[in-house]
């Protein structure tokens, strides 16, 4: 999947150097979901760019649905996505 982010629009970018040194143990730790939703209610930006913790040069981007400018984030090239089983949580 792809989406289209319009340049106006600011990304808030996070680097492994600010975030906890334990920030991508599983399971996850409290630190880094209050990262997260602190982001998330402080309504800064509609977009978070964090580092993704499967592929380290990667970078995954999460969207605030509630920020005033979301609706100009536009999926350009949708695919359906199914969850890897090997990766599903045991409960």
């Amino acid at each position: 999947t792809s989406i289209l982010i319009p340049d106006k629009l600011k990304i808030k970018r996070l680097v492994v150097s600010e975030l906890p040194s334990d920030w991508d143990d599983h399971p996850y730790i409290l630190r880094t979901q209050i990262v997260g939703s602190d982001w998330l209610t402080s309504m800064g930006e509609a977009v978070l760019q964090v580092p993704s913790s499967v592929c380290s040069d990667e970078y995954n981007f999460i969207i605030n649905p509630a920020h005033t400018d979301a609706h100009e984030i536009k999926c350009v090239e949708c695919q359906p996505f199914s969850y890897p089983k090997r990766l599903a949580l045991k409960l």
